[in-house]
């Protein structure tokens, strides 16, 4: 009789066990859910952190007035467009995949820099004067992007697409 009685209760050991499984999927699941939109909220103030710097970095005193100088605006641009990708693959698509005008920047910025240290042509001054505030904007817009949740602001994402293209028309126009 007391074999009969142990073999019941490990039956209803074994189903209670079963049965809170699913619950316990299901408590794990959304947990690990909030986990990942903190990391995206944690990876969007990174990138926002490396836009600031590169705007701090541009925004400096006067305009570099030779190519050596560049090394500083080359070095943030790299940083700021490679944070933005990284939060790009993270949110998927909710923001632009790529900052072409930061990208093309920098590969002006690099081609003006194999010549060698050399002061900076008039037309060349005169670029990164012209991209120094749309930079500025795009920082700021950068900063609306997303709310207090991991969710991305679509007025501020269209104003980042909006400054994204002026800078790098800008620049595309000197790369002719």
């Amino acid at each position: 009789m007391r074999r009969r009685w142990s073999g019941f209760w490990l039956a209803v050991m074994l189903f209670v066990l079963f049965a809170a499984m699913p619950l316990w999927q299901l408590a794990d699941w959304r947990s690990a859910k909030r986990e990942k939109e903190e990391a995206v909220v944690l990876l969007y103030q990174v990138a926002l952190f490396q836009m600031e710097m590169m705007g701090s970095a541009i925004a400096q005193k006067s305009a570099p007035s030779g190519t050596a100088e560049l090394e500083e605006w080359r070095r943030a641009l790299f940083s700021a467009a490679y944070a933005h990708e990284r939060l790009s693959t993270a949110v998927h698509g909710s923001v632009p995949a790529k900052l072409e005008g930061l990208e093309t920047l920098m590969q002006w910025i690099t081609r003006v820099q194999i010549g060698g240290a050399r002061p900076l042509a008039k037309e060349e001054a005169e670029l990164l004067k012209q991209a120094a505030p749309l930079c500025g904007k795009l920082v700021a817009a950068y900063g609306r992007l997303m709310d207090g949740s991991s969710s991305v602001s679509d007025a501020a994402g269209s104003e980042l697409k909006k400054m994204n293209a002026e800078l790098a028309e800008t620049v595309k126009k000197k790369l002719k």
